[in-house]
């Protein structure tokens, strides 16, 4: 495993009560505002499905894997901003 492959491992995304998805990036314009466009650079099946992975057991390393094997290979570092714009718009938290 690559260092970051090693950190991703030791990062889980947990969903907070109420979110459901699918997150609409009118939304995360209006909690965060218009430059969390610049941050988000997931399309939108990616970034789809990597909500959809977002279980509470699963680690960041895990999601990026599984997107990638949908989607073909997906930049570690990528997946892990989206997480973080979501769990600043208060969708998600991280435990290790």
């Amino acid at each position: 495993l690559t260092e970051e492959e090693k950190a991703l491992a030791k990062i889980v995304p947990v969903r907070k009560p109420g979110f459901v998805g699918p997150v609409e990036s009118d939304f995360l314009t209006e909690k965060l505002g218009p430059q969390v466009g610049t941050r988000v650079r997931l399309g939108g099946n990616e970034a789809y499905e990597t909500a959809n992975y977002i279980d509470g057991k699963r680690t960041v390393a895990d999601i990026v894997r599984a997107v990638s094997a949908t989607y073909g290979t997906q930049n570690g570092a990528d997946i892990l901003e989206y997480l973080k714009v979501l769990a600043e718009a208060g969708l998600i938290e991280f435990r290790s």
